[in-house]
């Protein structure tokens, strides 16, 4: 039996939805094809990720954060110490250390303070705009912060950052928005915490490796009278170049993924440009092909213009879902977005603080406030001096670091990417898969207070040189990367853990960038706190011959968290909420 003529009624059009009008033939629907079925039943992998193009730019944009703040990890002491007059001694370890403390948690403060007002802004204006601008008030924040010749200077850069940029929480929420299905995202959320990673690796190396190079290199850069005056300025430099790359490169092919603001993918000027460099580079390595009647997915930022669905439309032009239909097939039913006529309903704080998402806030809260006072502390504590007296017989009555030079604390804040990375890559998955999100979020937030515990005792490691050097001997270096192996295990699961629960608990599209806007300034609240009470607590901890106070302090907040786990929930994730005004319209 032939199927029936199909009609397109203009009067069906009722401001929001679109709806083309499709006989089917009469009869049962034919059953799915056997390839479909059997792509069911594959297992996740990171090939089998959907918008690999996409999640590739939102990683790179991730990326610039971590590099920038990890970089200053291994020159911050030096860096410090240099801030005094010629004529004065630089500044005592306990002054540096509470200084540390306020550089750290001057960024995450501002970033506290404007985060829940970025998670709002993109989800009123678009996700891509915020994008670039945090990418872009990051790297002149870090351009400023190295060529300050001053704390006042250099605080005032930081506080500028932290307020130019809230990517945090709108990069999560992209992430939810470009991989919609659940089974995805044990890997889709783990790209956010794999590139902090890597800009823990990358970052520290840098400032390591760049940091005074007038001194460093005398030979190269003696002579460069620049270098000689901003000692710090070549890394922050380097670190501002990369950053604009990823600026530029999300100019270029990061589509918008708000739904009420997708419209503009097909006017963006920026993927214009890129297709063009696209299209450009396939013609000049000779990888086109007669070009299809209609055009790629990828082309038109998920939306392709379609004519002549049928032979007797001929006027008929639409914009479709980011599949072509094939020529051979009658029609398919698509979800269209066309620009809304009225803003979306502003939700209800009822609607956004549920129970569930706020016992999620609060878990999400916790762990920066002990993971991100370890990182800040794990680089002073290392660039501290060697306690010259011997040790006492207490068991936690001793003092002192490891008073490793600059260039060493850079790779020991490397073994935390290199090991964070490989763990995220071959571990994660699977185990999260065998024990479930939950279980594996709580036994890693049981793992936090053993590492922190263990830390300061690296101080009393017996070392083959004397304390006036640096602690050097295999003994020494093994204790620091078991700490770090404990640590990094209980961060891996646990960031990727709480951020996969955030977007569980949230069910309407409409409030998913402000919860995340809202998580994102609590963590950057719980960064700003840590690092400067931490700072205080560690100064008087060497002033008081108990430099484990601090990381006791730690193993005590992290096991509270620890507690706080078993009481949270697994949501059930978004919804389709035929409600919400998105100005979606479909055919």
């Amino acid at each position: 039996m032939l199927p029936s003529k199909r009609s397109l009624s203009p009067s069906s059009l009722d401001g929001r939805r679109l709806r083309v009008d499709i006989d089917t033939p009469e009869g049962p629907p034919p059953p799915p094809p056997a390839s479909s079925q059997s792509f069911e039943e594959k297992p996740v992998t990171w090939l089998s990720l959907t918008r690999k193009s996409q999640l590739i730019i939102l990683a790179l944009s991730r990326f610039a954060e971590p590099l920038t703040q990890t970089s200053v990890s291994s020159y911050l002491y030096y860096y410090l110490s240099s801030f005094h007059l010629p004529n004065k001694p630089p500044p005592s370890a306990e002054t540096i250390s509470r200084q540390a403390g306020i550089i750290a948690s001057s960024f995450a403060l501002a970033q506290c303070l404007t985060g829940v007002l970025w998670g709002r802004l993109s989800d009123k204006i678009g996700r891509k705009p915020c994008i670039l601008f945090g990418l872009a008030g990051t790297a002149i924040s870090v351009i400023g912060f190295g060529f300050s010749e001053n704390l006042a200077m250099a605080l005032t850069f930081r506080i500028l950052g932290g307020c130019l940029n809230g990517n945090v929480g709108v990069l999560r929420t992209m992430v939810a928005d470009v991989v919609v299905e659940k089974k995805y995202h044990s890997r889709a959320f783990l790209i956010m915490p794999i590139c902090f990673n890597i800009g823990v690796i990358v970052g520290p190396a840098i400032g390591g490796i760049l940091a005074d190079p007038a001194s460093t290199y005398p030979g190269a850069f003696g002579r460069v009278e620049w270098m000689r005056r901003w000692r710090y300025a070549l890394p922050n430099l380097a670190c501002a170049t990369l950053v604009c790359i990823s600026m530029l490169l999300g100019f270029l092919f990061l589509e918008e993924t708000l739904e009420s603001k997708r419209y503009r993918n097909r006017t963006d000027i920026g993927l214009k440009i890129g297709r063009g460099i696209n299209f450009f580079a396939k013609r000049l390595y000779g990888m086109v092909t007669r070009r299809r009647n209609f055009p790629k997915a990828d082309e038109l930022g998920e939306y392709q213009l379609v004519t002549n669905i049928e032979s007797g439309d001929n006027d008929d032009s639409t914009v479709v879902g980011s599949e072509t239909p094939s020529p051979s097939s009658s029609a398919s039913i698509r979800s269209i977005p066309i620009k809304p006529k009225r803003l979306p309903r502003r939700p209800t704080r009822r609607e956004i603080f549920t129970k569930n998402i706020i016992f999620t806030l609060i878990a999400l809260a916790l762990i920066p406030l002990h993971n991100a006072t370890f990182m800040h502390l794990w680089a002073i504590f290392l660039s501290t001096p060697r306690s010259r007296t011997p040790h006492s017989s207490s068991l936690f009555m001793f003092t002192g670091g490891l008073g490793l030079p600059a260039a060493q604390v850079g790779i020991a804040m490397s073994y935390i990417g290199a090991m964070g990375i490989l763990m995220q890559l071959f571990l994660y998955p699977p185990l999260q898969a065998k024990l479930g999100l939950l279980n594996s979020f709580r036994i890693s937030c049981m793992i936090f207070p053993i590492a922190y515990f263990l830390t300061p005792f690296l101080a009393r490691v017996p070392s083959t040189s004397p304390p006036e050097h640096a602690a050097s001997g295999w003994l020494v270096w093994a204790s620091t990367v078991g700490v770090l192996l404990l640590q990094v295990t209980a961060r891996t699961f646990a960031t990727p853990g709480s951020v996969i629960l955030l977007t569980n608990s949230v069910e309407k599209k409409s409030i998913l960038g402000t919860v995340h806007g809202v998580g994102s300034s609590l963590a950057s609240g719980s960064r700003a706190v840590g690092p400067v009470t931490g700072g205080v607590l560690y100064a008087a901890g060497l002033e008081g011959g108990v430099v484990g106070c601090v990381f006791w302090v730690m193993a005590g907040i992290a096991m509270l968290g620890a507690w706080w786990a078993w009481f949270l929930k697994e949501g059930r994730g978004l919804i389709d909420d035929e409600a919400e005004d998105e100005g979606v319209a479909r055919v």
